[in-house]
């Protein structure tokens, strides 16, 4: 259920057998995480191991390409993208209180 699951954090934790930690220098993480979000699942479709529990070999993640504009422009989609998701958090708030 959760093959490829992709999560932004910030500070300490603990990575498991067949975790992959992608760390970037020179790049914005917040805008790395959008990126996967969005094209994640659908690259792997296709690429999952093993049955009863699957999973993802390393290559999987060598091999997903991620466009890297400027650092400024991935800072402003991060930006865009940030108050998108503010805008639809609200929305939902006050479909659920209509309900």
């Amino acid at each position: 259920a959760n093959v490829g699951k992709c999560i932004h954090y910030i500070g300490k934790f603990e990575a498991y057998q067949r975790t992959y930690v992608v760390q970037c220098y020179k790049t914005f993480m917040k805008y790395i995480y959008y990126v996967i979000m969005l094209k994640w699942e659908k690259y792997n479709q296709d690429k999952l191991f093993g049955s009863a529990i699957p999973y993802i070999k390393l290559s999987n993640l060598e091999d997903f390409s991620i466009p890297l504009p400027p650092l400024s422009e991935q800072k402003r989609i991060v930006h865009k993208v940030d108050k998108f998701i503010k805008l639809i958090d609200c929305l939902n708030q006050i479909i659920n209180q209509a309900t």
